[in-house]
């Protein structure tokens, strides 16, 4: 009876140890199953969702690296998902603007600097022409101020000198003083004197038409 018991004691033992490898394999492979569908879905979820909008963020980015202007819609993806790039994009945009400000001011430059090539020749030959009639006329005062007027016009759209000699101011302000006593009349006069060294400070060089403005503030504000 002993013997009979033992047997069945270990018999019974046994078949509890299959039953429970067999849940435990039954466990392995549902989760196994369950991990496999979780990663299967997370791939399916990264390639049609995550992966698209990766794709288009990095080619905004790429065009924001090479300085193309992005719409206002394009601007804020980017912005949220590369917050650091805020001060660089303002930094491109500034960069942007002001290459387009230099360019407007080259263009509009070189268009001033064409109609100065243009307007001088015609306005000293028509001022000529007055001065001419003036003459015929017997109107030395108007002939002396359209003369002056010609000269005031040539030193200051012509000569594109930066620096000039004291004595080249000094004949400016004169032609200058000329034309607001033709109109002003006796009411005006103007002298320019020397403490010393007369010589040697007219060939100075000073900035160009620095006299000039003082002279007018003297003139309309006494």
């Amino acid at each position: 009876m002993m013997a009979v018991f033992t047997c069945i004691a270990v018999i019974s033992i046994g078949n509890s140890f299959l039953i429970m490898g067999t849940e435990k394999e039954r466990i392995s492979i549902f989760l196994g199953f369950l991990a496999g569908g979780i990663c299967a879905a997370v791939i399916l979820i990264y390639h049609f969702r995550i992966l698209p909008k990766i794709l288009q963020t990095r080619k905004m980015y790429k065009k924001f690296i090479s300085g193309k202007i992005l719409e206002i819609g394009t601007q804020e993806n980017l912005l949220e998902a590369y917050p650091e790039t805020h001060e660089v994009y303002q930094r491109v945009n500034e960069w942007i603007n002001r290459e387009k400000q230099m360019e407007s001011s080259n263009r509009q430059a070189k268009f001033l600097a064409l109609q100065n090539q243009i307007n001088p020749h015609f306005l000293y030959n028509t001022l000529e022409a007055i001065r001419g009639d003036a003459l015929e006329e017997g109107m030395e005062s108007l002939a002396s101020t359209t003369e002056a007027l010609a000269a005031f016009f040539r030193y200051t759209i012509s000569n594109r000198n930066f620096l000039v000699t004291v004595e080249d101011e000094l004949i400016n302000i004169q032609n200058y003083f000329q034309i607001q006593r033709y109109r002003f009349g006796d009411e005006l006069s103007l002298n320019i004197r020397f403490m010393d060294n007369e010589a040697e400070i007219r060939t100075l060089q000073i900035p160009k038409l620095t006299l000039q403005p003082i002279i007018e503030n003297s003139v309309f504000h006494g």
